[in-house]
Formats: structure tokens, C-alpha cells, sequence
């Protein structure tokens, strides 16, 4: 039986919310291989991670310090169109914890998220004149 569905955001259901999700993206046959290799063996280290990134989006907690854009901009073989397949996952796995109002709430949160992270890693290096040849410059 399912749990029912969740109206109010806490730091127990995101809990579930990013347990539940990262299980679906080291399973799916897209994204797994992208991040099960930077992860391996790292999963449980990142996890608490993502809580405290999410309890800071979502419930202003201040409880994550770190830079996303950062982390992922290391990601190897990361391309814009994973954000699109990242963002759809993120949104079946809403729909299966919380009502539709409070999942839309948060998918806009990670919508937006994934807009400044898809700028700032791809976009970004291009203006600031960063890539050279297609490639990355040392000059930053």
C-alpha cells in the first residue's frame, strides 16, 4: 500500500523525496551512467548532501553550504540534455509522494535550478570567453 500523498513539505518527506530519487537515477539507463562513476562508493557521503541542499531550497533551513554548479560542472560526460531527463525523473518521482499543487511547487524550484546550473555550466564558460577551440581555457 501507498503512503498517502504528501500536501506539506518537511524534512521527512524530502528525505524520502531525495532517497526515492537517486534510487531511480543510479537505476535509470540515461543518468546512471553518468553519475554512478563520479559516486561510486560515495552515494552514502552524498546523500546528506542532497537532504541538506533540498531542505535549504525548499524549507530556507541554510543547512547546505556548497556550490552545485561547481560539483556538476565536474561531472564527466555531462551534457544539456540530461538536465531535461534529470528534470523528468524529479517530476514522476513528485507525483508519487506529494499532491500535485506542492509537487508543482518544488518541480519549479528544480526547474529553475536547472536553468542557472544548464546556463552556468554550459553557457556561461562561452561568454566569459573561457572556451577556446571547444575547449575549456585555463583562464578563468
Amino acid at each position: 500500500m501507498n503512503a498517502p500523498l504528501q500536501s506539506e513539505i518537511t524534512e521527512d518527506n524530502i528525505k524520502l523525496m531525495v532517497d526515492s530519487f537517486y534510487d531511480k537515477v543510479r537505476k535509470d539507463a540515461h543518468l546512471g551512467p553518468i553519475f554512478n562513476p563520479m559516486l561510486d562508493g560515495r552515494w552514502e557521503h552524498h546523500m546528506p548532501i542532497m537532504y541538506a541542499f533540498w531542505s535549504t531550497v525548499l524549507l530556507a533551513s541554510g543547512r547546505y553550504r556548497g556550490n552545485p554548479v561547481r560539483k556538476h560542472f565536474l561531472v564527466q560526460n555531462l551534457k544539456p540534455e540530461d538536465f531535461d531527463i534529470w528534470l523528468e525523473l524529479f517530476r514522476t518521482n513528485l507525483a508519487e509522494i506529494y499532491m500535485p499543487e506542492t509537487a508543482d511547487k518544488i518541480y519549479q524550484s528544480a526547474l529553475r535550478i536547472g536553468q542557472v546550473m544548464q546556463y552556468n555550466i554550459f553557457q556561461k564558460p562561452i561568454d566569459k570567453g573561457w572556451v577556446i577551440n571547444g575547449q575549456l581555457s585555463s583562464r578563468s
